[in-house]
């Protein structure tokens, strides 16, 4: 497949981007669990409208496992698994989310750069994480889009390994 480089000229601002592909190949993303549900009613909802929520208090669980064949000597395929969860619960004054979420996505990775042994499960869990999620959003805007809330988008998340976290 040949990249063609990409140019935007949009009003004022002109903007180059050079298109290549990324060392950080995703083979297949499947999802394993997708749970979505709109919260039970509540005497607050009046106006609730998912597109204008704000996430601060709501408290989102995150899981992430990264895995890789321990019988390749130079391990280059890898597998990246996250969960996403909103329970829902009034616990600890943590606010209730439009709606109840509960999905894991998975995504099989191949490295196509040769990136030292010791770095390479830090990169896949960072970008293989950042690529799942993605794909957790773009799932949970879907299928709420025609729910009784309206659609709902997960905040963007950033993702660091333990060593580099600010």
């Amino acid at each position: 497949m040949k990249l063609i480089k990409s140019s935007s000229h949009m009003g004022e601002c002109d903007m180059s981007v050079d298109v290549s592909f990324s060392p950080i190949q995703v083979k297949q993303l499947l999802f394993k669990k997708v749970l979505i549900e709109p919260r039970k009613p509540a005497d607050d909802d009046e106006g609730l409208w998912a597109p204008q929520f704000d996430f601060e208090g709501v408290e989102i669980k995150t899981d992430i496992m990264t895995a890789y064949d321990e019988n390749e000597d130079d391990p280059t395929h890898f597998m990246v698994c996250v969960r996403i969860q909103i329970a829902n619960e009034k616990k600890d004054g943590a606010k209730l989310a439009p709606y109840t979420i509960d999905v894991e996505g998975q995504a099989f990775i191949h490295l196509l750069a040769p990136f030292p042994a010791e770095m390479r499960e830090s990169i896949v869990s960072v970008n293989g994480s950042t690529v799942v999620v993605g794909a957790i959003r773009e799932l949970v805007s879907q299928l709420t889009s025609r729910s009784l809330y309206g659609p709902m988008v997960l905040p963007t998340l950033r993702f660091q390994s333990g060593e580099h976290k600010a």
